[in-house]
């Protein structure tokens, strides 16, 4: 089932301050460890693992340093990935979200038409 739209505007427009940049740096079946830039990390369950694993094997996910980028939004447990540009941007941007009435990932413009956000929803390890 699709992100709801007004989740994702909250998360990633309104409440931009609380998101975390980083890499998805792990995952194990559902559970999967993201690392900010800062070096603060945040183990978490994926709600569709399948689905996120399959997305980070795409060949136009972003890395930089070896792992995806993403943001992150802590409170809310919504999980990013860069999509598009082969090289990271010097700028991350967001600039709408997008409800498509399909199963994840959920697309969420970047600020370059190349850019691609696909979000995720986690949970707290042991929230299940």
């Amino acid at each position: 089932m699709a992100l709801p739209h007004q989740l994702i505007s909250a998360a990633f427009v309104r409440e931009r301050d609380e998101i975390r940049v980083g890499h998805l740096v792990e995952q194990l079946a559902d559970h999967i460890t993201v690392r900010g830039l800062d070096g603060e990390e945040w183990q978490r369950t994926a709600a569709a693992p399948e689905a996120l694993a399959t997305t980070v094997r795409r060949s136009n996910v972003t890395h930089h340093d070896g792992a995806p980028i993403v943001l992150f939004h802590p409170g809310r447990g919504l999980l990013a990935l860069l999509a598009g540009p082969s090289e990271p941007p010097a700028h991350l941007h967001i600039v709408a979200a997008v409800d498509l009435e399909s199963d994840v990932p959920t697309e969420v413009l970047g600020g370059d038409p190349s850019e691609t956000w696909l979000v995720f929803e986690t949970s707290p390890v042991g929230d299940d």
